[in-house]
């Protein structure tokens, strides 16, 4: 009689869960979820998925067409598979990088950001070699050799002076901010025909890059000179850097895009800098404007929009990568 107790008390039981939602904590008792059937509850430990290889999904699970959505890991293939319309689809797999994930160059990961149909670097640039791994890009030492490797169409990158930059004590903790600043001969370096400065298989934005990225967040107007009234704002970041009572920082749409827009400044032709805090500057890959001028992108503290214009291709201005179609 008490074997026949707990067999029916276990069968009341199992009955009960069918129609149950049902909570797995190492919180103690915990509800699942309304919107769950199942819901796991846990800050410190993971959900392990079954793991087997191919030959093993293959022979060992009794998949038909009403096991669609199992899902399992191949550790053969490094995939997340699910079973779907009688076949097994990859859902994402080891070394395969998508936009929003952080991508890995030069020994930094940066952020990256998906807007309309591009991608973007969500940070400037701070790589001192380009793309082949080796070749060093050249740091000028002087006023006079900044001016003279951009007069001379020669690459060269520097870093806005610490000491001009508010809770910064070395380079180091500028880079990490703002990134490096590159005249625009870095910016088109070619390396056995190829664009070097960005990774393999990203490219320096160019003119019609920003173009698409302006009518993204709004800006449908063409030309030249300042235009939007807001769309700058939302392409800028980190408003305590901006300064909070700025025009840029209180149009109400401030960093909506993501794509983190920071007054890192610039460095003239003549080898001064200006405007960390104040205002930020992007290269395009694009020659325009007067002969040894480039096309550019800025943003002002006490501006909304953002102004297209170009600037002599000496000049130390920001870079962001775009991924390539």
């Amino acid at each position: 009689m008490r074997i026949l107790t707990i067999i029916i008390t276990v069968m009341i039981l199992h009955t009960n869960s069918l129609y149950s939602q049902v909570s797995i904590s190492d919180k103690g008792e915990q509800t699942a979820h309304e919107s769950a059937v199942l819901e796991l509850i846990s800050d410190d430990k993971g959900l392990l998925i079954p793991r087997m290889n191919t030959s093993e999904r293959d022979n060992n699970i009794p998949v038909d067409s009403d096991a669609k959505s199992l899902l399992i890991y191949n550790e053969q293939t490094k995939c997340f598979e699910t079973y779907i319309n009688d076949a097994w689809h990859e859902i994402w797999c080891l070394g395969e990088w998508i936009c929003g994930v952080d991508f890995s160059y030069q020994e930094y990961n940066y952020q990256t950001i998906k807007i309309g149909d591009q991608c973007w670097f969500a940070e400037n640039l701070r790589a001192t070699k380009f793309n082949d791994g080796t070749t060093d890009i050249d740091k000028p030492a002087t006023d006079i050799s900044w001016t003279n490797a951009g007069t001379s169409s020669n690459p060269a990158y520097a870093v806005y002076p610490h000491a001009d930059v508010d809770g910064c004590e070395d380079e180091d903790c500028v880079i990490d901010i703002y990134g490096i600043l590159y005249n625009w001969h870095a910016v088109t370096h070619e390396i056995e025909g190829d664009e070097a400065l960005c990774p393999e298989g990203w490219r320096v934005s160019n003119n019609d890059d920003w173009f698409e990225l302006e009518e993204e967040v709004g800006i449908s107007e063409g030309g030249y000179g300042w235009v939007g009234t807001d769309e700058g704002s939302k392409l800028a970041g980190n408003e305590d850097l901006w300064g909070e009572t700025t025009t840029i920082a209180t149009t109400g749409v401030f960093g909506e895009s993501g794509f983190n827009g920071l007054p890192g400044g610039g460095r003239y032709s003549n080898g001064g800098y200006g405007y960390v805090g104040e205002r930020a500057g992007w290269w395009t890959s694009t020659i325009g404007g007067l002969e040894g001028d480039a096309i550019y992108r800025h943003l002002h503290h006490d501006e909304g929009g953002i102004l297209r214009h170009w600037i002599d291709q000496g000049r130390g201005y920001s870079v962001r990568c775009i991924k390539e179609e």
